[in-house]
C-alpha cells in the first residue's frame, strides 16, 4: 500500500522519502501540474516544493524521466 502524503501539506511539513517506483508514480499522478498558474502564492509555493521533492526521487526511480513526462505532459 502506498503511504499517503497530503500534497496540500508538502510545502508546510517535512515529507518522508519516496520509497518505491509505485509511490513515485502515485505522487506524479496526483500532483497539481497547473500550480504555476495559480494566483495564490501559497499554492504556487506548495507546487514548486512538491516538484523539488519529486525531482529528488527521479534519479532513483525514473532515470530517463519517462514516467515524469507521462504525467507532466498530460
Amino acid at each position: 500500500m502506498i503511504s499517503e502524503v497530503d500534497i496540500r501539506d508538502w510545502g508546510n511539513t517535512p515529507t518522508r522519502p519516496i520509497e518505491s517506483k509505485e509511490q513515485y508514480e502515485h505522487y506524479l499522478r496526483t500532483h497539481d501540474w497547473f500550480y504555476e498558474w495559480s494566483d495564490d502564492h501559497s499554492v504556487w509555493l506548495r507546487g514548486w516544493r512538491a516538484v523539488a521533492y519529486l525531482k529528488e526521487a527521479a534519479p532513483l526511480f525514473d532515470p530517463d524521466l519517462s514516467v515524469w513526462r507521462k504525467y507532466a505532459n498530460g
